[in-house]
């Protein structure tokens, strides 16, 4: 891993290292107060700033930002590394668009220059580019009256005074206003502005479908790559992303490398980096699980309960009569989660029952043909072998399977049951 700076010049771990991740990245609970559920609300904002840290790692990796590694949740949302061993940093802010274009008057966007500010302050030369990122517009305005209301303008009028004392009216007043709200020195806070960037980052809305498509697509040999493999890779360098952001580390080192020795070898510090190379490694790793044909399931979730009469029949007919309360308690219970899934995300019920339906029916069909030789009964083993591999394809191939536990595995079989499309004993006449 490339040296990092030290204490007396560097961007190193602070107090904050083994301190939980900010715990709403740009936005506060205020903001998603009127969303239905507002913990996905929160986690989609989660995702939004990861997933802006790929946008970056994409770029780099395209040579179109002279970056060699983001740090995630290190004294910043993202800090870039940059190719002259200098330091970007970035605050990532969500916003719901019913709230309108950021403002100088709001506290968050204010907070978020403030961020911005003290990093300046801490690594004065070390620091070359700092930005604001959002999903939502900051306000751009020609009306002299709202003037100082506007990002984009007091920025630029930032830029083109020398001093303080060139500033131009109202942004001289802005200024001061900004730094009595962030308590901050004028000065200081004046030299940070000088190398702040707005930047209007992918909608809230549909982020996932534009890194895909319009991001990824852009890296060498990715042109022409389905819709379903340019989603894979997206997962896969998010989910690195998130993984840099959190506290979690695998590394046994963490328990005996010295806190107080060489930073750069500090293993919960070094976890933070996600390279430019990781991209390149992920378009080479990331595999694509098996898809079956969009709408070839059959299942139709919501009556479970009126065909427990019949589905208890058919295994005590097989001689399960000790399966009947456990199975019947996971066909309701996937039932009822299906029904919740379809509340919150109408369009992923039906890809996701594909894909669940029919994994289920085929190592139930492998299991079959393994049996059918036998005389009857054979439920109990028929009904233990589809169990193992069920077990099994939970652990190991998880993406088969949308990362649905075994317990929805096995509740989807007793849901084929019930619908007298899997049999665990000879057919017979369920009758009237």
């Amino acid at each position: 891993m490339r040296q990092i700076p030290t204490e007396g010049d560097g961007l190193l771990p602070d107090a904050s290292l083994d301190s939980p991740p900010a715990t709403r990245p740009g936005g506060s609970p205020a903001e998603v107060s009127d969303q239905s559920d507002p913990g996905d609300a929160t986690q989609r904002n989660f995702r939004y700033q990861h997933s802006y840290g790929v946008v970056l790692l994409i770029a780099a990796a395209s040579g179109k930002l002279p970056y060699v590694a983001i740090w995630c949740e290190q004294h910043e949302d993202i800090l870039a590394e940059r190719l002259d061993g200098k330091w970007d940093g970035y605050q990532v802010k969500t916003r719901q668009r019913e709230d309108g274009q950021w403002t100088l008057s709001n506290q968050d966007f204010c907070e978020a220059l403030k961020h911005l500010a003290l990093l300046d302050a801490r690594f004065p030369e070390l620091i070359e580019g700092l930005h604001v990122v959002s999903n939502a517009q900051f306000l751009k305005t020609e009306d002299p009256k709202r003037a100082h209301l506007s990002p984009y303008g007091f920025l630029d009028a930032i830029r083109r005074a020398r001093a303080i004392e060139d500033l131009s009216v109202p942004f001289d007043s802005a200024l001061l206003k900004l730094a009595a709200r962030t308590s901050l020195e004028p000065h200081p806070l004046f030299s940070a502005l000088r190398k702040t960037k707005l930047l209007e980052g992918p909608q809230r809305e549909s982020f996932d479908a534009e890194i895909a498509q319009d991001h990824i697509c852009t890296l060498e040999g990715c042109a022409d790559l389905p819709r379903s493999r340019l989603a894979a890779i997206r997962d896969e360098l998010v989910a690195r992303v998130f993984r840099a952001s959190s506290l979690f580390n695998e590394d046994p080192a963490r328990h005996w490398c010295c806190v107080s020795g060489e930073d750069r070898n500090y293993p919960r510090l070094a976890a933070k980096r996600v390279s430019v190379d990781e991209v390149r490694s992920a378009l080479i790793d990331t595999q694509i699980p098996f898809r079956y044909l969009p709408a070839s399931s059959s299942l139709a979730v919501g009556t479970a309960f009126e065909k427990i009469p019949a589905f208890e029949r058919k295994l005590l007919a097989a001689g399960l009569q000790s399966q009947v309360e456990a199975l019947r308690m996971k066909m309701l219970s996937t039932e009822r989660r299906l029904l919740e899934l379809a509340e919150r995300q109408p369009e992923r019920v039906r890809p996701l029952l594909d894909q669940l339906e029919n994994v289920v029916k085929g190592e139930y069909a492998e299991a079959l043909l393994a049996l059918r030789q036998r005389a009857a009964p054979y439920g109990a083993q028929l009904l233990s072998d589809v169990y193992q591999r069920l077990r099994a394809i939970s652990r190991e191939r998880q993406e088969l399977v949308e990362r649905e536990p075994y317990e929805s595995l096995v509740g989807v079989a007793a849901l084929l049951t019930a619908e007298c499309q899997l049999g665990w004993g000879p057919p017979f006449d369920l009758g009237s």
